[in-house]
Formats: structure tokens, C-alpha cells, sequence
């Protein structure tokens, strides 16, 4: 599955841990605003928790809102246009569509 909870949570500027197991794993990758995991490793999920709490300031606004910024790429417009572009990919024999949050990060 996806995992709306993965896009609501970069959404509020909150980063995420994910398996790789998850469709949203992507979209983590891409981001670089948090962690991607092999599911049943325990330990690997610890020291994923250790980096994030080491890496962001969770209670700092600058940091949220930069996250935030960048989730506009995975919100409702973002996400309906690509749907739509990749119907006309399949149906309309239109050009391959890049995903939405396969962009430059600057990070």
C-alpha cells in the first residue's frame, strides 16, 4: 500500500519512517525527510528513530515549514495532475509523466 499517513505527515512538516515494503518509500527517498527501513528489523527502526531525533529539531517552525514547503509537490493538485497525465500516458499515447516529487531538493 501507500500510506496516506506518510504525504499527511510530510504535509504537516513532520518527517517520516517508512519501510521499504511501502509504496510511499519513494516518495521518503525522494524527499530526504526521514527514513526508509527493511520491515522486521528492529534495530534498524531504532537507529532510524536515534537519526531523526538527532537530525530535526521537531519543535522548530523553520524546520517544519521547510518540509511543508516541499510536501506541496505530494497535495491534492499535485497528486490529481499526475494521475492525469499518466491516464493520458496509457490512453492518449502522451509522453511519459515525471512524478511530481522527483524534483531538485537543495539539500
Amino acid at each position: 500500500g501507500w500510506g496516506a499517513v506518510v504525504n499527511e505527515a510530510l504535509m504537516y512538516g513532520v518527517p517520516v519512517i517508512v519501510t521499504k515494503a511501502s509504496g510511499s518509500s519513494i516518495v521518503v527517498q525522494s524527499s530526504r525527510y526521514g527514513e526508509v527501513v527493511n520491515e522486521d528489523n528492529e534495530m534498524e527502526l531504532y537507529k532510524a528513530i536515534d537519526r531523526i531525533l538527532k537530525t530535526y529539531d521537531l519543535n522548530n517552525d523553520r524546520s517544519r515549514r521547510e518540509i511543508q514547503e516541499w510536501s506541496k509537490c505530494i497535495q491534492g493538485k499535485s497528486g490529481a495532475s499526475y494521475f492525469l497525465s499518466i491516464m493520458a500516458d496509457v490512453y492518449e499515447g502522451g509522453d511519459r509523466p515525471s512524478a511530481p516529487w522527483v524534483i531538485e531538493t537543495g539539500r
